[in-house]
């Protein structure tokens, strides 16, 4: 069937005679199952992800512990900050007693700051961070924030987003009943467990909050939950024919996704979408997320993600640099966000977007050759196209991607360049791959110069074939194997280019 898109998918806002259901921060919309115009919805449903509730023993306790703290005049000090958390633990069930040793980091930082007068984290910052999150009850008084379903588009102003980021801080988030969202949703881990890395990512959050109270965040952020387009490469076989033609891609061998401004950005996503941002987790995905802090609202109003899934935000603000990766990851200091500047109503957006693919995880090696099967490259060009082609009608803006579920995931780099290259085809969109200085990638210049303009369909067969005598030749023997073949990270690039 025809794989090329659709010239003028559903719009991404509504129309303007259309009505909204309107909470002081928050509007949902929702597509027609049929690709038209989208309509508001009511804002709540069953299954919702519960902030707070108003008539509960627990929320009043937890106002009464955090009001004289964000009503401080003269400032508070460490062991008020400390006896406040260990009394909300206490609260919300995540601790037996009332403990204010179980935060060794945070005392660390509270008490070295109020010593060295370095940051006013006691006298400043944590007044502010109590009150932004006792401002949830203003921004969202229903306590509960929608869980998206396929086709869905929510908006959240930016001035209200500290409120929510604020109650993971702080832990008063009750655990949600659904096994199907994210977890946690608090900072316990940063605040509990005394190693540098934990240091490091708490860093990024406080310096959130220093810039959200020096300068109150202006315009919306926007969260959609996306899926393949009904119709869309459904029969099995519908790659083969595909004829859309291939379309421009460049390999950047040293630049950073997320350096590509203006373009869709790509994050490596667990399905549980910011994977162990809240834990010890320092890889790409919990990266953005450190330096994008808004990013946070979306484990909120999304539940795992489906082979047919992609979840797409847009207009959030970089507050910080990093140096490092992983373990070595570190906090270095505040970034210029010029995208903000500009900003000036509550319906603006940051021209930023970022969209989370969860890659299929291949953990040994039967796992990994595996990935080679028809069905596991097609599940992986579904899951890519589902996310490319929810943006085709925003000006089909490039493709800034990667090694997606290559590293912890074990994906192949050379397999999921091309996959990557065929789904952003299909969506008639340009790609840049940043390849990190992988030497398997290296040839990907030439193999674009020889496919270009060839229809998808070409080089996906060829693609198939390839790896079908691959696992041929080779299955049996990885088998108790502990690692690869030395030729399995190069062997499709130097059979596509034969």
């Amino acid at each position: 069937m025809e794989s090329k898109p659709k010239s003028s998918p559903a719009p991404l806002a509504p129309k303007e005679e259309e009505k909204s259901v309107v909470q002081p921060a928050l509007t949902i919309f929702s597509e027609l199952p049929t690709g038209g115009a989208k309509k508001a919805r009511p804002a709540m449903k069953p299954g919702a992800f519960v902030l707070f509730d108003a008539k509960s023993e627990a929320w009043g306790r937890i106002k009464k512990v955090l009001e004289p703290i964000a009503n401080s005049t003269t400032g508070t000090t460490a062991e008020q900050v400390l006896d406040a958390m260990a009394e909300i633990m206490l609260v919300t069930g995540k601790s037996k007693r009332h403990d204010t040793d179980q935060f060794p980091v945070l005392k660390k930082l509270l008490v070295k700051n109020t010593a060295d007068h370095e940051d006013k984290e006691c006298t400043g910052l944590f007044p502010f961070i109590a009150k932004q999150a006792l401002m949830v009850e203003k921004f969202f008084p229903q306590g509960e924030l929608p869980v998206l379903q396929a086709g869905q588009t929510c908006q959240i102003l930016r001035r209200a987003v500290p409120s929510l980021v604020a109650n993971c801080m702080l832990g008063t988030i009750p655990e949600q009943k659904s096994k199907d969202l994210p977890t946690p949703h608090n900072f316990l881990y940063f605040f509990q467990n005394d190693q540098t890395l934990f240091h490091e990512k708490l860093k990024f959050y406080l310096h959130y909050f220093r810039e959200v109270q020096a300068s109150e965040p202006k315009g919306s952020v926007s969260l959609s939950r996306r899926s393949l387009p009904k119709g869309l490469l459904q029969d099995p076989d519908s790659l083969f024919h595909a004829s859309a033609l291939l379309q421009e891609a460049v390999l950047d061998e040293k630049g950073k996704i997320e350096e590509n401004e203006g373009m869709l950005q790509v994050d490596f996503a667990n399905k549980f979408i910011g994977g162990g941002c809240m834990k010890g987790g320092a890889v790409q995905e919990e990266i953005l997320f450190l330096i994008c802090p808004e990013l946070l609202v979306s484990r909120m109003v999304n539940a795992v993600m489906q082979d047919h899934d992609a979840i797409v935000v847009r207009g959030v603000q970089r507050f910080a640099s990093y140096d490092g990766y992983a373990h070595g990851l570190r906090f270095a200091g505040n970034y210029h966000d010029k995208l903000v500047d500009g900003l000036k109503e509550d319906k603006d957006f940051i021209k930023r977007e970022f969209l989370a693919l969860d890659a299929l995880h291949f953990r040994n090696p039967k796992d990994q050759i595996g990935q080679l099967r028809k069905n596991m490259v097609d599940r992986e060009v579904r899951k890519a196209v589902a996310g490319f082609w929810a943006e085709a009608a925003a000006a089909k803006s490039s493709i800034a991607t990667g090694r997606w579920g290559c590293g912890a995931f074990h994906g192949n780099a050379q397999l999921k360049f091309v996959i990557q290259w065929i789904a952003a085809s299909i969506c008639g969109r340009k790609m840049i791959f940043c390849s990190f200085g992988d030497k398997a990638l290296q040839s990907a210049g030439e193999l674009v110069k020889k496919y270009s303009k060839q229809q998808v369909g070409t080089v996906y067969k060829k693609t198939v074939d390839a790896c079908k005598n691959y696992m041929k030749r080779n299955e049996t023997k990885v088998v108790g194997a502990k690692k690869m073949a030395g030729d399995f990270d190069t062997f499709l690039f130097q059979s596509l280019l034969n």
